[in-house]
């Protein structure tokens, strides 16, 4: 992908995920949500290695149950219509993000 599509695809899934978040029931995620919210929405960009680390990466956020989201290019420019681009995390304390994905690199 290109820097561009990274950056469109990045947005998808902060998008994606302050919308999960904002519909969830759950208190606490509620309490997170706001404070990301007035902490400046923080986004930290990382590097994994393909697709079955994206899934990965999914289902142990899942089991950490912190908010995590594939986006699935729409095909229209770059790539094939389903293709996982992107795994949005959170928001979820530091703590519990740091601890999924604290041995992954910065694109």
């Amino acid at each position: 992908m290109s820097k561009g599509k990274i950056a469109a695809q990045c947005a998808h899934a902060a998008i994606l995920c302050f919308q999960k978040a904002q519909c969830s029931a759950n208190k606490e995620t509620q309490g997170i949500l706001e404070l990301w919210l007035a902490s400046g929405q923080p986004k930290i960009v990382l590097r994994v290695g393909g697709y079955n680390d994206l899934i990965t990466l999914q289902e142990e956020a899942e089991k950490l149950g912190i908010l995590a989201v594939i986006v699935y290019d729409a095909g229209h420019t770059q790539l094939d219509a389903g293709t996982a681009t992107v795994l949005g995390i959170g928001p979820d304390k530091n703590t519990k993000i740091n601890k999924l994905v604290s041995h992954l690199n910065l694109l």
